[in-house]
């Protein structure tokens, strides 16, 4: 059985453009695997990045990852007079840019003061405190199929009860990682 582990905070373009096959391809597969051929074979469905889902993805990383987020606030010189993202100076901003999230200020105290509620949460609080890295990619080599199967659960979770982990962990593949290092 091939196990590993790779990298701590593997950033999602990685994640998804690397080896092995996630829970949500398989989800795809399930639904129509045409759309699966199209999508992860061929290429030719592709995922458009969204202004709109870097709200979601600030807290996220800012809940998981706190001061290591990906986020950067966006200088007013660069944004339009209206304060829009636009024209060639952001433009020029974001390429230099591409791997991070870039907000505004009043987007940042929006995102903080989610992130701020979610840790108010006494349930919540615990679970993001408990020992295990954020945004770690698991992998482990199914024999049965020959596929290399991935997941990259956003917290796992070492209780002494043993591993609580993510929604993305598909037929236990982090558990299975984990029983072959503590061998």
């Amino acid at each position: 059985m091939k196990t590993k582990i790779e990298g701590v905070a593997i950033a999602n373009d990685d994640y998804h453009n690397g080896e092995g096959v996630s829970h949500s391809a398989l989800q795809v597969f399930r639904q129509d695997p045409r759309k699966y051929e199209a999508r992860y074979i061929k290429g030719e469905i592709t995922r458009d990045r969204k202004d709109y889902f870097d709200f979601g993805s600030a807290v996220h990383e800012l809940a998981l990852l706190g001061s290591e987020a990906r986020i950067k606030l966006i200088p007013d010189a660069v944004l339009s007079a209206s304060g829009s993202k636009a024209g060639k100076t952001w433009k020029e901003y974001e390429a230099e840019n591409k791997d991070f999230l870039l907000l505004k200020d009043a987007e940042f105290s929006s995102v903080k003061r989610c992130v701020d509620s979610i840790y108010d949460h006494p349930l919540a609080s615990k679970l993001l405190a408990c020992d295990g890295r954020p945004e770690e990619m698991y992998s482990h080599f199914d024999e049965t199929f020959e596929l290399e199967l991935k997941c990259k659960p956003d917290k796992p979770c070492f209780t002494p009860a043993g591993l609580l982990s993510g929604h993305q962990d598909h037929r236990g593949c982090v558990r299975r990682w984990l029983q072959s290092v503590r061998r």
